[in-house]
């Protein structure tokens, strides 16, 4: 590999890169998305439901913590998953 690869990327592409060490959790739907916009967002506070610092058509990241946080705290997958697809992220 040349090096990081620049966006528009597809996001199945990005799956296919194992030195990002990711994984779809949602199934298939959404690999054909086109990612514009060459920055992450860590969800942090907007899985409390304040989405003040979520920016449109970023990747979503969610690390342990916030898959710790989303698993015990039901208000955070009834109120902070929802906020969350509402940015339009790009996956």
């Amino acid at each position: 590999m040349s090096g990081p690869s620049t966006v528009p990327i597809r996001v199945g592409e990005l799956l296919e890169r194992p030195e990002l060490e990711v994984t779809a959790v949602a199934g298939q739907v959404g690999l054909e998305r086109i990612v514009v916009v060459p920055r992450i967002q860590k969800p942090g506070l907007a899985l409390t439901g304040w989405p003040e610092q979520l920016h449109d058509q970023r990747v979503l990241v969610l690390g342990a913590t916030e898959v710790e946080y989303l698993r015990d705290h039901e208000a955070a997958r009834t109120v902070g998953i929802p906020t969350l697809l509402a940015s339009d992220p790009a996956c």
